[in-house]
Protein backbone atom coordinates (compact mmCIF):
# COMPACT_ATOMS: atom_id res chain seq x y z
CA UNK A 1 0.00 0.00 0.00
CA UNK A 2 1.29 3.52 -1.15
CA UNK A 3 2.02 5.90 1.67
CA UNK A 4 0.36 9.26 1.81
CA UNK A 5 2.72 11.90 2.67
CA UNK A 6 2.16 15.55 3.26
CA UNK A 7 4.92 18.38 4.19
CA UNK A 8 4.83 19.99 7.03
CA UNK A 9 7.87 21.90 7.28
CA UNK A 10 12.18 21.73 6.34
CA UNK A 11 15.01 22.75 8.48
CA UNK A 12 18.02 23.46 6.65
CA UNK A 13 21.32 24.11 8.13
CA UNK A 14 24.56 25.01 6.87
CA UNK A 15 28.18 25.51 8.71
CA UNK A 16 31.23 27.35 7.66
CA UNK A 17 33.34 24.52 6.59
CA UNK A 18 31.17 21.84 6.61
CA UNK A 19 28.30 19.93 4.65
CA UNK A 20 24.68 21.48 4.37
CA UNK A 21 21.75 19.40 6.70
CA UNK A 22 18.59 19.73 4.98
CA UNK A 23 15.56 17.71 6.90
CA UNK A 24 12.08 17.99 6.04
CA UNK A 25 8.91 16.85 7.75
CA UNK A 26 6.47 14.69 6.54
CA UNK A 27 3.07 13.47 7.91
CA UNK A 28 2.71 10.27 6.96
CA UNK A 29 -0.79 8.05 7.16
CA UNK A 30 1.29 4.18 7.97
CA UNK A 31 2.72 3.12 11.18
CA UNK A 32 6.34 3.76 11.35
CA UNK A 33 7.65 0.49 10.63
CA UNK A 34 5.23 0.38 7.63
CA UNK A 35 6.49 3.89 6.09
CA UNK A 36 10.52 2.90 6.65
CA UNK A 37 9.78 -0.05 4.38
CA UNK A 38 7.72 1.62 1.79
CA UNK A 39 9.76 1.99 -1.39
CA UNK A 40 7.68 4.55 -2.28
CA UNK A 41 9.20 6.83 0.39
CA UNK A 42 12.64 7.84 -0.23
CA UNK A 43 15.58 6.19 0.64
CA UNK A 44 18.93 6.27 2.18
CA UNK A 45 21.06 7.85 -1.01
CA UNK A 46 18.25 8.98 -3.16
CA UNK A 47 18.86 12.49 -4.60
CA UNK A 48 16.31 15.50 -3.18
CA UNK A 49 13.99 16.27 -6.15
CA UNK A 50 15.02 19.91 -5.98
CA UNK A 51 18.49 19.99 -5.14
CA UNK A 52 20.70 17.44 -7.36
CA UNK A 53 23.83 17.47 -4.86
CA UNK A 54 21.86 16.49 -1.50
CA UNK A 55 21.61 12.96 -1.04
CA UNK A 56 19.65 11.12 1.82
CA UNK A 57 21.46 10.21 4.85
CA UNK A 58 19.33 9.27 7.69
CA UNK A 59 15.54 8.39 8.43
CA UNK A 60 13.62 9.13 11.18
CA UNK A 61 9.87 8.19 12.41
CA UNK A 62 7.60 8.80 15.18
CA UNK A 63 4.13 7.41 16.00
CA UNK A 64 1.73 9.59 16.61
CA UNK A 65 -1.32 8.03 16.51
CA UNK A 66 -2.52 4.22 15.16
CA UNK A 67 -1.84 4.96 11.51
CA UNK A 68 0.10 7.96 11.98
CA UNK A 69 3.85 8.89 11.24
CA UNK A 70 5.85 11.82 11.27
CA UNK A 71 8.96 10.62 9.26
CA UNK A 72 12.09 13.17 9.26
CA UNK A 73 14.24 13.02 6.19
CA UNK A 74 17.83 14.34 6.45
CA UNK A 75 19.43 14.94 3.72
CA UNK A 76 22.95 15.93 3.33
CA UNK A 77 25.42 17.78 0.65
CA UNK A 78 25.63 20.94 -1.03
CA UNK A 79 22.69 23.07 -2.31
CA UNK A 80 24.58 25.02 -5.18
CA UNK A 81 26.56 23.64 -8.34
CA UNK A 82 25.75 21.64 -11.13
CA UNK A 83 24.64 17.78 -10.90
CA UNK A 84 27.65 16.08 -9.60
CA UNK A 85 29.89 19.02 -9.26
CA UNK A 86 28.61 21.00 -6.22
CA UNK A 87 30.07 24.41 -4.81
CA UNK A 88 32.26 22.69 -2.34
CA UNK A 89 33.42 25.11 1.04
CA UNK A 90 36.99 26.63 1.41
CA UNK A 91 39.63 24.61 2.99
CA UNK A 92 40.15 24.75 6.50
CA UNK A 93 43.47 25.64 7.66
CA UNK A 94 44.62 25.12 10.89
CA UNK A 95 48.99 25.20 12.63
CA UNK A 96 49.59 23.35 15.65
CA UNK A 97 53.11 23.30 17.96
CA UNK A 98 52.91 19.11 19.38
CA UNK A 99 55.57 18.72 21.61
CA UNK A 100 57.91 16.05 20.44
CA UNK A 101 61.01 13.91 21.33
CA UNK A 102 64.16 12.60 19.66
CA UNK A 103 66.87 10.40 20.62
CA UNK A 104 70.45 10.10 18.63
CA UNK A 105 73.89 7.94 19.31
CA UNK A 106 75.60 9.56 16.48
CA UNK A 107 76.14 13.17 14.73
CA UNK A 108 77.70 14.43 11.78
CA UNK A 109 80.71 14.59 13.71
CA UNK A 110 81.26 11.01 14.60
CA UNK A 111 79.03 9.54 11.71
CA UNK A 112 79.01 6.43 10.89
CA UNK A 113 80.46 6.06 14.49
CA UNK A 114 78.06 6.11 17.34
CA UNK A 115 78.30 7.25 20.58
CA UNK A 116 78.07 5.41 24.04
CA UNK A 117 75.83 7.94 25.77
CA UNK A 118 72.91 9.80 23.44
CA UNK A 119 71.54 12.89 23.22
CA UNK A 120 68.27 14.12 23.30
CA UNK A 121 65.78 16.84 22.76
CA UNK A 122 62.30 17.57 23.92
CA UNK A 123 60.96 20.40 21.06
CA UNK A 124 57.96 21.69 19.92
CA UNK A 125 57.64 20.37 16.50
CA UNK A 126 55.44 22.62 13.61
CA UNK A 127 52.39 21.01 12.08
CA UNK A 128 50.35 22.65 9.56
CA UNK A 129 47.03 21.08 8.57
CA UNK A 130 43.99 21.80 5.88
CA UNK A 131 40.96 19.92 5.85
CA UNK A 132 38.56 20.03 2.29
CA UNK A 133 35.68 18.30 0.90
CA UNK A 134 35.72 16.46 -1.95
CA UNK A 135 33.33 14.19 -3.82
CA UNK A 136 36.54 11.07 -4.45
CA UNK A 137 38.40 9.84 -1.52
CA UNK A 138 41.20 11.89 -3.14
CA UNK A 139 41.93 15.68 -3.56
CA UNK A 140 44.08 18.13 -5.77
CA UNK A 141 44.34 20.71 -2.61
CA UNK A 142 47.79 20.70 -0.40
CA UNK A 143 48.97 22.00 2.68
CA UNK A 144 51.73 24.45 3.29
CA UNK A 145 55.22 23.76 4.58
CA UNK A 146 55.66 24.11 8.38
CA UNK A 147 58.60 26.28 8.99
CA UNK A 148 62.02 24.28 10.10
CA UNK A 149 62.24 23.98 13.86
CA UNK A 150 64.94 26.54 15.74
CA UNK A 151 66.26 26.81 19.18
CA UNK A 152 63.07 28.65 20.06
CA UNK A 153 61.20 25.18 20.10
CA UNK A 154 63.42 23.49 22.04
CA UNK A 155 62.07 22.77 25.68
CA UNK A 156 64.85 20.61 26.84
CA UNK A 157 68.17 18.77 25.78
CA UNK A 158 70.02 16.01 27.57
CA UNK A 159 73.71 14.13 26.71
CA UNK A 160 74.52 12.96 30.48
CA UNK A 161 71.85 14.95 32.09
CA UNK A 162 68.14 17.23 31.30
CA UNK A 163 69.40 20.67 30.51
CA UNK A 164 66.59 23.26 30.22
CA UNK A 165 66.85 25.12 26.75
CA UNK A 166 68.33 28.27 28.01
CA UNK A 167 70.97 26.12 29.36
CA UNK A 168 74.59 26.34 27.14
CA UNK A 169 72.43 27.44 24.47
CA UNK A 170 75.52 26.57 22.14
CA UNK A 171 75.46 23.10 22.86
CA UNK A 172 71.25 23.12 22.52
CA UNK A 173 72.11 25.17 18.82
CA UNK A 174 74.93 22.43 18.09
CA UNK A 175 72.44 19.10 18.81
CA UNK A 176 70.00 20.92 16.48
CA UNK A 177 72.29 21.04 13.85
CA UNK A 178 74.67 18.21 14.04
CA UNK A 179 72.82 15.65 15.90
CA UNK A 180 69.34 15.50 14.53
CA UNK A 181 67.92 16.67 10.83
CA UNK A 182 64.57 18.03 10.22
CA UNK A 183 62.01 16.03 7.67
CA UNK A 184 58.18 16.81 6.95
CA UNK A 185 56.41 13.73 6.86
CA UNK A 186 53.05 14.48 5.22
CA UNK A 187 49.78 12.44 5.77
CA UNK A 188 46.56 12.26 4.41
CA UNK A 189 43.40 10.25 5.35
CA UNK A 190 39.87 10.46 4.00
CA UNK A 191 36.57 10.34 5.80
CA UNK A 192 33.17 8.51 3.84
CA UNK A 193 30.97 11.11 5.12
CA UNK A 194 27.72 10.76 2.52
CA UNK A 195 28.36 6.81 1.09
CA UNK A 196 29.53 7.09 -2.40
CA UNK A 197 29.35 11.18 -2.64
CA UNK A 198 31.33 13.29 -0.28
CA UNK A 199 34.30 12.87 1.48
CA UNK A 200 35.93 14.67 4.17
CA UNK A 201 39.86 14.48 3.67
CA UNK A 202 42.22 15.93 6.08
CA UNK A 203 45.70 16.70 4.82
CA UNK A 204 48.70 17.60 7.35
CA UNK A 205 52.36 18.15 7.46
CA UNK A 206 54.49 17.85 10.30
CA UNK A 207 58.10 19.20 10.74
CA UNK A 208 60.09 16.19 13.15
CA UNK A 209 63.34 15.79 13.97
CA UNK A 210 65.26 12.61 13.36
CA UNK A 211 68.92 11.24 14.25
CA UNK A 212 71.66 12.11 12.16
CA UNK A 213 72.25 10.91 8.95
CA UNK A 214 73.95 12.03 5.79
CA UNK A 215 71.85 13.07 2.32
Amino acid sequence: MAVIRYKIGKTPGQSQYGLVQFTEHWKCDQTADAVLIALDVPQRGDVHPDYPNMFVTDRFCTETGPSATVLDLVYMGFLTGDPGDPVLPPLQNSEDNPVQSATTYTSSAIFPLVATQPASIQYRAHSTTAVCWSTSDTTTNSVPDPPAITTDDIITWSIVAEQPASSFPGIAAWLLTNAFVQRIVATQSAEEIVDGQYWRITLRKTMNLYPYAPP
